[in-house]
């Protein structure tokens, strides 16, 4: 049983680097098999893992929007946090919705499955010191130069079939967002493996990105945890998942309540097929405390 934490305010709101590093730290004394960031508008979540060295957990984003960060920088960006990090690096990459790439980048909505086949072809064979071939996408004809890291692993938010069979077949596997255990073994286990076996690669991983509130008040906590969440409800590839699942809500999917509660459904996610489970705390800022605790014990037990 793989179990990790997130770091960080919700959406990255009030974030500050001593307490992300303090987070960071807690974290490696609780025990979790891997810490992982978010990328917001703001710090930035490479340069920060690097800050903190070469021993310790596995460090992951969750995830990156490619869109803004061209393949050469990113490779450049994630093969440098490599080093630093001993080898600890496992590099989330997703699209980013259409809204925020023309609200927050100014960029058009490009989103097809085939921009980031080119993307992932471009990056992995900057990383693996090897030179790229034009593509549809990218024209460029370069590589990186000086004696590179191995590359860090790749995952890919994906959630769609199309993005499931690419994750499968040339990444080491996916990492979801908002997506129950029965949506996870009827329908994303299924479909990855399957891409992966096709394509002659080990089983993938399967990363279980979701929040997480211990709490003696599951009803109150819902009611404000649930606020938050509104917002995927009316995402395309977020409702499709709500709609695989059974439920009308987000919030459906968050697991909140007491500490068996927990236990029980990071249990059902990985017996419906994920390989580590990656917990959000939220709540109020004693519920996020005792989430990560028993989280942690959780992690220690089965570690």
């Amino acid at each position: 049983m793989r179990i990790g934490i997130v770091l960080g305010e919700s959406g990255g709101y009030g974030d500050a680097i001593p307490a992300l590093d303090a987070e960071y730290r807690q974290a490696v004394a609780a025990g979790f098999s891997s810490v992982w960031m978010t990328q917001h508008l703001g710090f930035d979540a490479l340069t920060l893992m690097a800050s903190w060295g070469p021993e310790g957990p596995e460090l992951g984003t969750a995830v990156v929007p490619v869109q803004p960060r061209h393949p050469v920088a990113l490779a450049e960006q994630a093969v440098t946090t490599q080093f630093l990090t001993g080898g600890r690096l496992t590099l989330g990459l997703g699209l980013a919705h259409a809204a925020t790439l023309e609200s927050l980048y100014a960029l058009p909505r490009r989103r097809s499955v085939s921009y980031l086949a080119d993307y992932l072809s471009a990056l992995q064979s900057l990383m693996a010191g090897e030179k790229t071939v034009p593509s549809d996408s990218f024209g460029m004809t370069t590589q990186l130069v000086g004696q590179l890291p191995e590359a860090p692993p790749v995952l890919l938010a994906a959630l769609g079939p199309r993005m499931l069979e690419l994750a499968g077949a040339r990444a080491a596997g996916t990492i979801t967002w908002i997506t129950g255990a029965a949506t996870l073994a009827r329908y994303i286990a299924p479909n990855i493996r399957a891409a992966a076996d096709a394509a002659g690669r080990s089983d993938p991983r399967i990363v279980a990105c979701l929040p997480v509130c211990v709490t003696s008040d599951a009803h109150d906590a819902r009611q404000r945890v649930g606020a938050t969440m509104n917002v995927y409800n009316g995402v395309p590839s977020y409702r499709a998942m709500l709609d695989r699942e059974g439920v009308a809500d987000a919030v459906d999917i968050a697991i909140i309540g007491n500490e068996q509660h927990v236990q029980e459904a990071v249990a059902n996610l990985l017996q419906g097929g994920a390989t580590d489970v990656v917990a959000i705390p939220v709540g109020t800022r004693d519920e996020r405390d005792i989430t990560r605790a028993t989280l942690g014990e959780m992690a220690l037990r089965n570690g």
